[in-house]
């Protein structure tokens, strides 16, 4: 991998996902691109912090304008400190322009962007994921590194295996991007609901091609329900285990889940998400 890329908002920065992000480029002997993702209507002030007894003060605007020009600089140093930390160098890149659009834009010319769970860029509402990440997720162009709220480094792989095409994409993805974390174990984990649902007769050509890739495999089979029976399983797993899955295009119907697995393992598990869009 050559291009990775951690999305950030200069004013709510996110140490945990530079820390990932500088995690995978240090293992792959890599620079790491931060975006500072600057967009110009996003402030951490509202209109009644400008307000004083004649309206809006004028002064108030350029102070508030100042101080949060100042928190963008010290995100940006912080970036680079952590980069320096892990030893490998950086590029900063700011864009102004509407958040949502401009990271869409990104994902198109990198290998991979890593982003806080948490990362709304200003967006409203109290949903996690939000509107800003289920936009995103629904409509890159690249693997997507989702952390969570701390840092750990992980030394667990699970991948959730659906029998669908996309499904393995997102294993294959994995083994292309991340090829340096192959040698951790990896467990495939499954959700039989019936004796032919999901479809599973590709099974072998999937084990095949995960022993080329990874040293150490097992599989699970699990029954029952798939979404309650994944988040239970997955529930049971310590937060230094990497989730690998798809995650459904907007309108395209999952084989099992009627919304996302990206989505519920994001509001459920505090554990580091691999996903790759169908």
């Amino acid at each position: 991998m050559k291009q990775i890329t951690v999305a950030l908002d200069g004013l709510n920065f996110s140490a945990c996902a530079v820390k990932y992000a500088a995690l995978l480029a240090s293992s792959a002997k890599t620079n790491l691109t931060g975006i500072f993702l600057d967009d110009v209507v996003n402030h951490n002030y509202s209109i009644y912090d400008l307000l004083d007894d004649e309206g809006v003060s004028e002064n108030k605007f350029k102070a508030l304008n100042e101080k949060e020009e100042e928190k963008r600089k010290g995100s940006v140093k912080e970036f680079e400190k952590i980069c320096r930390q892990a030893n490998i160098k950086c590029l900063v890149r700011h864009d102004r322009n509407v958040a949502l659009q401009e990271l869409l834009k990104e994902s198109i010319y990198t290998d991979l962007i890593i982003l806080d769970r948490k990362e709304t860029f200003f967006q409203s509402g109290k949903k996690n994921p939000g509107a800003f990440l289920k936009g995103f997720l629904a409509d890159s162009e690249c693997p997507v590194f989702i952390v969570p709220a701390s840092f750990r480094a992980f030394d667990k792989l699970i991948f959730l295996y659906d029998g669908s095409p996309p499904s393995v994409r997102a294993v294959k993805a994995f083994g292309y991007l991340l090829n340096t974390f192959c040698h951790l174990p990896l467990e495939v984990v499954t959700v039989k609901q019936s004796a032919d649902y999901p479809d599973l007769s590709g099974k072998y050509l999937m084990r095949e091609w995960i022993k080329k890739y990874f040293a150490h495999a097992v599989y699970t089979t699990l029954s029952g329900d798939s979404e309650s029976t994944i988040v239970k399983y997955v529930k049971t797993q310590k937060n230094d285990t990497l989730f690998i899955l798809g995650a459904r295009h907007r309108g395209t119907l999952s084989y099992w889940f009627r919304e996302s697995m990206a989505d519920v393992l994001i509001q459920k598990v505090q554990a580091p998400l691999f996903v790759v869009r169908y």
